[in-house]
Order: structure tokens, then sequence, then C-alpha cells
């Protein structure tokens, strides 16, 4: 039951709006070269997202509180935070995209009310908690695969162009678009794995991930290819099916939204806040902050995430599974924190110059390899010592 719990719970996650734009987003590269791109980074992305999670299984510590183990208790402090935020943050996405694709489908009814109304019913899902839902979580989540497939049934059986030529994506920014979203769950992955001794539940989390999202990365691709919209409530409407668009966006906004919620709330909650309380405020948060958000900022705001969790995630994946490495007891690590600036600085100027290479697997290579070549260096002077 616990493995189907995770497929519940990661199915629904990846099931969103956000993930249909950001598919849109690789129409440039034509239908082959997008799905390949797209499978590519979700395999290198949510390998990332199982290994952290692995960590929380094998220590019983959530993702945050996982971080002081390589960074020190000012580390754990410095993470919680940034991720509390990048999760109001994706909170207030997800309320925005949900209200303003409502409004296109029924627009008698004003943006701000849709947020209001989505905002509402995440907080209701926050207070009776998914377990307590799990039945109707599961017709949710059953509903909404049927759904899907019926949208990807209409997709894929209309034409479809082979490429657009109106706008420009690199293969390499498109493979960090596509790393980007699993990375994007890396620090929520052990608020649900951390519970259970279960070494496959992180594994099975990874897997339902993958498929979900990068299937709905392909629905945006092609949605896009089909239509040349990039708006998915647009691409609803010319199929004739607002009806059931709004069932798949107001559904599928809560059931993704409130994975960000909660997993604020035990964020905050390692620096002794009460999560439930941190979890609804920052709803509350994210439906202001979604009045003014625009959907244009999207991409860079998986880049930003990216930039700090790609080098955290990777010095603390080569210190646990190489070094068994656990400095919880240290105010701060002091050669890991060095190490993790120069990963989200190197991060940045990749980004600035769109290396050939792409960004996530160099910084990935370059910090693991900064921490094994400084836990060499360290042990070769104790020896000498």
């Amino acid at each position: 039951m616990l493995y189907f719990n995770s497929i519940l719970l990661w199915f629904g996650a990846a099931i969103s709006i956000a993930e249909i734009f950001t598919g849109t987003l690789f129409a440039p590269l034509g239908l082959k070269l997008g799905i390949i791109i797209i499978i590519i980074g979700h395999l290198i992305g949510c390998s990332l997202m199982y290994l952290v999670g692995l960590i929380s299984t094998k220590t019983g510590l959530t993702t945050m509180e996982s971080t002081e183990r390589s960074f020190g208790k000012i580390g754990k402090s410095f993470f919680a935070s940034l991720n509390g935020l990048q999760l109001i943050g994706w909170t207030a996405v997800m309320i925005f995209s949900g209200a303003n694709a409502s409004h296109i489908l029924i627009p008698s009814i004003s943006i701000i009310t849709w947020s209001i109304l989505i905002s509402s019913l995440i907080i209701v899902w926050l207070i009776v908690k998914f377990k307590e839902l799990k039945v109707f979580s599961f017709v949710v989540i059953f509903l909404l695969f049927i759904l899907t497939l019926i949208v990807s049934k209409e997709i894929f059986t209309n034409k479809i162009n082979t490429v657009t030529k109106h706008s420009s994506l690199s293969i390499f920014s498109a493979l960090e678009l596509s790393i980007a979203m699993p990375l994007s769950w890396l620090p929520l992955i052990g608020d649900y794995t951390n519970e259970t001794n279960k070494t496959k539940i992180p594994l099975i989390s990874a897997i339902t991930y993958f498929f979900a999202s990068s299937w709905m990365y392909i629905v945006g691709l092609a949605c896009a290819l089909f239509a040349n919209e990039s708006d998915f409530a647009q691409i609803l409407l010319k199929a004739n099916m607002g009806e059931v668009g709004i069932l798949i966006i107001v559904l599928s906004t809560v059931t993704t939204t409130f994975l960000d919620a909660f997993s604020c709330g035990i964020s905050f909650s390692t620096l002794k806040l009460n999560s439930k309380k941190i979890a609804i405020l920052s709803v509350l948060l994210g439906l202001i902050i979604s009045i003014y958000w625009n959907q244009s900022s999207l991409e860079s705001f998986l880049y930003l995430i990216s930039s700090v969790f790609v080098p955290m995630a990777a010095i603390q994946i080569t210190d646990f599974f190489l070094y068994k490495k656990d400095v919880s007891h240290l105010k701060i690590n002091v050669s890991n924190s060095i190490i993790f600036i120069i990963g989200f600085i190197l991060y940045r100027i990749l980004l600035a110059t769109n290396f050939f290479l792409g960004i996530s697997i160099p910084v990935i290579f370059t910090t693991s390899l900064l921490v094994i070549i400084y836990n060499f260096l360290n042990s070769k002077r104790k020896k000498n010592d």
C-alpha cells in the first residue's frame, strides 16, 4: 500500500499546467528531437531526485534536515529558508497558472476569484491531509489520468508540424529545462521518503515522476506543434474540451500545489516553526504573489532553483555515498560551503554564456570533483600529522 500511495502522490505532482507550459517551449526542436531531449533531461533530474530521496530513507531525515550532514547547522537553516521561499514561489506559480487557464475557459469568473477558489481547495487539502483523503485522492488522480489520456488523444490524432520556425531554442538550453523540473522537486522528495526503511520507495517515486512529468512535457510540446499555441487552455478551447479542461486544471493545480505548501511547512519546521500553520500561510502568500506573477518568468525561476539545488545535491550525494560523512555537530562546514558557492557561481556563468555542454552536468561534475579532491587532500594532511 505504501508503494501505491507513493505512485499516487508523485503522479499527482507531475500533472500540472506548469509542466505542460514548459513542454511548449521545446517546440522549436520539433517532435522527435524534443521528446529525446525531454527524456534525457528527466533521466538526469530524476536520478538526482532518487539519490536525495534515498539519503532521507537511509537517515530518517527530511531533505532539508539531511543538508546538516554536509553543511552543518547554519547550512541547514540556509537551505531550509531558500527552499521555503522557492516553494512559496512555486505555490504562486501554480495558483496563477491554474486561475489564468480556468479564466480562459470560463471568462465570466475573474482570475482573482479563480485564484481564491483554488487556494481555498489547497488549504482544505492541507487541513484534511493527503493520507486521510486516500480514497478521494485515488478517485481524483485516476480521473486526472483518464482526462489527460483524452487530451493526449485529441492532440496526437491531429496533424503535428515537424518543427516550428518562429523561435529558437538550443539543445542544451532545452536539456536544462528538462532537468530543471525534476530538480524543483529534489528538496521535497525526502519529506515523503524519510519515514520508511523501504529503499524502493524513493526509486518508485522518482520513476513515477519521470514517466508522468515526461508525459506532461510531451503533451505541451505536441500542443505547441499541433496548434502553434503555447497556452494550454487555448488548446482545450480549440479542441472543444472546456468542461474537461476545467476539471484537469483545477484538480491538477490542487494536487500539485498541496505538495509545495506541505513541504514548505516541513522545510520551515526545521527552524522550529509550526509546519501546518506555515503551510497554510504559504498558500495565502502564494495567492497574493500570484496576482502579480508573469508567466514568462517561469523559465528564469526554474534556472534559479537549479543554480541552488544542483550544487547542493551534488555535494550531498558525494558526501553521503562516497564518504558517509556527517558534520551535523558543526555550526558550518566551511569547505562544502565554499564548494557550494563555487558551484552556484559556475552555474550562473554557464547560464549566461550558453555553454555547449549545458549547465547541470558540468556543475555536478565540478562540485563532486572538488569534494573528492578536498577529502583526498584532507586525509593526506591528517596522515602526515
